[in-house]
């Protein structure tokens, strides 16, 4: 599994596919989590995992926060902090669906 997903990965930052992503399914115990955090140490980037089940929509999304004044002002979105710790090929782990 994780010569497909280096593959993948290989084939994502080569050519900016975003359209394929890979869901690991199994049951608890069964190393999903594992083999996503070798993959990030075999490319050395970093992992972050963000817990699905314990999720509050503004920690994926950001909120909307109005910018100017007056007719100027304008809504702009301040990312989600968890982006802003993110730099170009991290890997995104999304657990416990």
């Amino acid at each position: 599994m994780l010569n497909k997903l280096l593959t993948m990965y290989m084939g994502f930052m080569t050519y900016g596919t975003t359209g394929l992503m890979p869901h690991i399914v199994g049951p608890p115990g069964s190393g999903k989590s594992t083999i996503a955090r070798q993959l990030a140490d075999v490319l050395g980037v970093r992992l972050h995992t963000i817990s699905v089940a314990r999720l509050n929509p503004l920690e994926t999304e950001g909120i909307q926060m109005p910018h100017g004044e007056g007719e100027d002002m304008i809504l702009r979105l301040l990312p989600a902090a968890a982006w802003e710790r993110m730099r170009d090929g991290d890997i995104v782990l999304f657990d416990e669906f």
